[in-house]
């Protein structure tokens, strides 16, 4: 223990020279910069606690530290460079494990919880190990402050894991210098990207790159995927632009996300990022709602280095989501078919034709779609838009089948009802199965068909390419008609994957296949009606 003198005008930089010089033997081998200073919060004894004292910036003056001193009491704790560097080493696989142990294990946090677990600080065996030398170099003085009392939110001295190395280049990197979107992609990528996906390598990041194509006002800026839902995504604008991304974060989401109350997000307008949560619509029909939890300027060092310790506390909060969602909501994702892609983006189903005759195919789809629209079908999806090779279908639906009788019976009244008016057309789908029904998401109990791209009117042609299995053996002749959409009604409630399903329905299920070539829509409902 010993005693220094300075002005109270000093600063906590000055305060170490004086240390080093008079402590000169014990650090001989040592830059004044490494020492650490602890400000002493009560009366000291044998053993320190860590409520007993507090790390102390470089840059902090003593008037502001010490504004009044008691000449009995010890103010200063000092931590010598070479014990810091007797810090045990941390593994990357050890550092992981003790931030997904942060997880809450019983509860999703609340809304009003998420602000205090996102800003929770971390223990010390959860900080990120980097040479002295390096820790040294993060210091910084005005106008971008940042001192050993932010950089040890996040970091420790200590010998470093190469693979947790990109949190340290994060923080360090210089900032872009140009004001253009195009060039902040790489700083947005650095302080988001780049985390998550550290933190949870079974996700996927999705960039929304086509600026000019068709997807450009239907994807997020940014999206990640876990087990196929967006748990997370972010919307993103240049310093200069007039475009609000807080409004895209709503505009662009088709709320597809039971039981859970909540997604997690964030917007940015060149260097300030804001961390949001996007709530459940109150209702059925109404929209998503916005909350912002925490924002930061990540012009500045310390920002960005706050910023990563929320993202590490925000990434076990995404692994419950994806955890909670019931059904998978296909998020952006792209399925190949022989003859197409499709994409799910936002609200609307995006179709490519990517076959020699793609132009014929759009064609015939035009003119089907027309027809249904004309004669209003009900439950059936739309066709909204089309370019060159490319249709846009809505409204985005939620894939899977019933769950229980009483749904079951649900999505055989919609389906007969939309084929009760198409076959007055006549429009017949010929193309019935579990993949061509989707569930409304704004209403539960509603069903509706889609991809009608193989419909025809009369007279219709054989289709020896379907399956057998799955389809009327009238579809594979010439002349049939309204049949083979009754079979396929048939062929639903016999392979229906729901429990709970009563022997004698799933037999009508059969004796609508076997009887189709003699039934009309009202024979069916008039069937299932006395069921």
């Amino acid at each position: 223990m010993f005693t220094v003198k300075l002005w109270d005008f000093e600063t906590m930089n000055d305060l170490k020279k004086l240390i080093k010089a008079e402590g000169a033997i014990l650090f001989k081998d040592t830059d004044a910069c490494s020492i650490r200073i602890y400000k002493a919060l009560s009366a000291i004894g044998d053993i320190l606690h860590t409520n007993d004292y507090e790390m102390l910036g470089s840059n902090l003056v003593v008037r502001d530290v010490f504004p009044v001193l008691d000449p009995e009491l010890v103010h200063i704790v000092i931590e010598h460079p070479r014990e810091i560097s007797r810090k045990k080493r941390r593994r990357t696989d050890d550092i992981l494990e003790s931030w997904r142990s942060k997880r809450p294990k019983t509860h999703l946090p609340s809304v009003d919880e998420l602000q205090g677990v996102l800003e929770a600080p971390l223990l010390d065996s959860e900080k990120i190990l980097i040479p002295e030398t390096y820790y040294n170099t993060l210091i910084t003085a005005f106008p971008d402050t940042c001192d050993e009392s932010d950089i040890g939110t996040l970091f420790a001295i200590g010998e470093p894991d190469p693979p947790l190395s990109f949190f340290y280049v994060v923080v360090s990197e210089p900032l872009p210098d140009d004001a253009t979107e195009d060039a902040f992609h790489r700083f947005w990528d650095d302080n988001i990207r780049r985390a998550l996906k550290f933190l949870l390598p079974a996700g996927k990041a999705i960039r929304n790159s086509n600026q000019h194509s068709e997807t450009r006002n239907l994807r997020p800026d940014f999206a990640f995927i876990l087990k196929r839902i967006c748990v997370f995504r972010g919307e993103e604008q240049d310093p200069c632009s007039r475009e609000s991304p807080k409004a895209e974060l709503v505009e662009k989401l088709c709320w597809v996300y039971e039981p859970a109350p909540y997604v997690l997000g964030y917007y940015c307008e060149g260097y300030q990022l804001t961390l949001v949560a996007i709530i459940a619509p109150e209702y059925p029909g109404s929209k998503p709602k916005v909350r912002e939890l925490i924002s930061l300027g990540l012009k500045l060092r310390r920002n960005r280095i706050a910023n990563l310790r929320h993202i590490i506390n925000l990434s076990n909060i995404l692994s419950q989501l994806a955890d909670i969602v019931q059904v998978s909501a296909d998020d952006f994702q792209t399925f190949e078919g022989s003859n197409s892609t499709v994409e799910i983006a936002g609200f609307r189903i995006i179709k490519t034709y990517t076959c020699k005759n793609a132009e014929d195919k759009i064609e015939h789809v035009k003119r089907i779609y027309e027809a249904l629209a004309l004669w209003k079908v009900p439950n059936t999806d739309m066709l909204v838009h089309i370019n060159k090779n490319v249709t846009h279908f809505m409204p985005r639906g939620i894939a899977g089948q019933p769950t229980s009788e009483k749904e079951l019976r649900e999505c055989i009244a919609c389906i007969l009802e939309s084929l009760d008016v198409a076959h007055r057309i006549p429009k017949y789908h010929r193309d019935i199965r579990w993949d061509n029904v989707i569930r409304r998401i704004d209403d539960r109990s509603k069903w509706f068909l889609i991809d009608w791209e193989d419909a025809s009117g009369t007279p219709t042609m054989a289709q020896p390419t379907f399956a057998s299995e799955t389809h009327s053996p009238a579809i594979f002749g010439d002349g049939h008609a309204g049949e083979v959409d009754i079979w396929g009604v048939g062929y639903l409630i016999k392979t229906c994957a729901a429990v709970d399903i009563s022997k004698e329905f799933r037999n009508l299920g059969q004796q609508i296949c076997d009887k189709s070539r003699s039934l009309k829509v009202p024979n069916v409902l008039g069937f299932i009606a006395t069921q």
